[in-house]
């Protein structure tokens, strides 16, 4: 048990330098980070739309791609339709018929698989991959395509905004997101990034092929291809300008399902590119992929540490998980909690909270939204003291089902 206490403070003191290292990052890079580099070339783009009934949407979607201030001659629009049994077909045709549109229908077979054929078909050279529920602002290509100066630069992601914030758990990821806006940009600057999300990433075309394509048999193919490109060699960038809106699950039993394919993915990931785990050669992304795997596994000891705790004493038990994305409150230490005088329990408690704080302004900052401390003070503590709860049981039922009931190839067929 001791043993166990000490490695909590020794996690504690990682989640207060991670979080010191992110707004040192933010304050040295802030002039930078809204500054896109301009193209050199008039590249040509393929949007590739895979959509599984997604009838309320996919209207929305086409037109904001449709409606980019890019010249239509140099991209075009495929939907994949995967298979769709209401009428997001029909809506699809009738797209098709205005020539907006280059239609392909097939059986259902998953998002990767879908995302797969359209790049088959796909004539050009970038290919910009978008959810059939989300979009883009226009200025979405021309603040991406300028990194594919680079010859390294293999995939570049937009920031992801929630398209609404109405009920609590919506709320809860506008917060979220914007953290992970920020974040995603810090990781860009260090050649660290291991997603690119389904709304709204480009890719080079000859790279995804050169990889294989998007991986049919994983929970997340937007991390696992973004660990195969890095793991050859290649960049990531990130674009702050280009903006997607996207919509995220209203209920519960929803986030729950949407974060255990996300989660249980990301095991399954990062044990399939183990070898990029705590090696030196691979830099800032070695160092991240392996603090957050150790994040993780401790939040779920710590939590059944904090459940046995609580059982043999409920006065004296109970862990508080908390912060950006999981961070802790630190139980009582018999015999260290109060060393000459200074209760240190208290100051990291109080330095956790300030740090967050922080990078939960820093990030609504950045994504230019309005920071009305007053309104939204009680959505700030609901996140730290109530949804990261919930992070910790998505994290725990993404781990069990990725070690013991998920079958073995199974793939996304949502």
């Amino acid at each position: 048990m001791e043993l166990m206490l000490v490695f909590i403070l020794i996690f504690s003191f990682s989640m207060l330098f991670f979080s010191f290292i992110c707004i040192l990052i933010f304050i040295d890079n802030y002039d930078r980070l809204w500054i896109d580099p301009k193209p050199k070339k008039k590249y040509s783009i393929s949007a590739i739309i895979p959509a599984y009934n997604e009838q309320k949407s996919i209207e929305k979607t086409v037109n904001g791609i449709y409606m980019q201030d890019y010249p239509k001659e140099l991209f075009e629009i495929i939907v994949v339709n995967d298979g769709s049994t209401d009428n997001t077909k029909k809506i699809c045709q009738k797209l098709q018929k205005q020539g907006i549109i280059k239609l392909i229908n097939k059986k259902n077979g998953g998002k990767a698989n879908a995302v797969n054929l359209g790049i088959k078909n796909a004539k050009n050279e970038l290919i910009y991959i978008m959810d059939a529920d989300s979009f883009p602002e226009k200025n979405s290509f021309k603040s991406m395509i300028g990194y594919f100066n680079d010859p390294k630069v293999a995939a570049v992601s937009s920031s992801m905004k929630v398209n609404s914030k109405k009920n609590f758990f919506e709320k809860m990821q506008w917060i979220e997101y914007s953290l992970s806006i920020l974040f995603r940009k810090i990781q860009s600057l260090f050649n660290s990034m291991y997603v690119t999300p389904g709304p709204g990433s480009i890719y080079r075309k000859s790279v995804i092929n050169e990889v294989g394509g998007f991986n049919e048999e994983t929970l997340t193919e937007d991390m696992e291809i973004a660990f195969n490109i890095q793991n050859k060699g290649y960049a990531i960038e990130n674009s702050m300008n280009s903006i997607v809106y996207t919509n995220t699950p209203i209920f519960l039993k929803q986030l729950l399902k949407q974060r255990k394919r996300w989660y249980s993915g990301y095991f399954d990931d990062s044990s399939k590119y183990k070898h990029l785990l705590f090696n030196p050669k691979k830099g800032v992304l070695s160092a991240l992929l392996s603090f957050n795997i150790v994040s993780v596994l401790s939040l779920i000891a710590l939590f059944f540490y904090s459940g046995a705790k609580f059982a043999v004493n409920s006065k004296n038990s109970l862990i508080l998980f908390k912060a950006s994305e999981f961070a802790i409150n630190i139980p009582s230490i018999k015999g260290f909690q109060i060393l000459y005088g200074i209760n240190f329990d208290l100051i990291i408690f109080a330095l956790i909270s300030a740090l967050s704080a922080l990078m939960v302004y820093m990030s609504l900052k950045s994504c230019n939204e309005k920071i009305d401390i007053k309104k939204n003070f009680p959505l700030y503590i609901c996140y730290f003291f109530i949804y990261t709860l919930f992070l910790t049981v998505f994290w725990l039922t993404g781990f069990f089902h990725n070690f013991f009931l998920r079958k073995k190839g199974e793939g996304w067929h949502g």
